[in-house]
């Protein structure tokens, strides 16, 4: 099967909703470890310590919530 693709250094055919879609789980990822990193930076802008603190166990409190939103809520 032979699939159509756009010319050399065109755009034709992208989409920017595909794009998220393809990207959604390091998107997700991203801002699982981004949002307490942010946090961090803001609440401990002196203590480096305190920022990594912050940031891994914010990191494993956002994986705790998507694995119990997985596991115990189903549609």
């Amino acid at each position: 099967m032979v699939e159509t693709t756009s010319d050399k250094g065109s755009l034709k055919g992208w989409s920017l909703w595909k794009w998220l879609y393809g990207n959604l789980k390091t998107i997700k990822e991203m801002a699982k470890a981004g949002l307490p990193l942010i946090a961090g930076m803001y609440f401990f802008t002196e203590n480096p310590a305190l920022i990594g603190t912050v940031t891994i166990l914010g990191k494993m409190g956002f994986d705790t919530l998507e694995y119990w939103l997985k596991e115990y809520i189903t549609v």
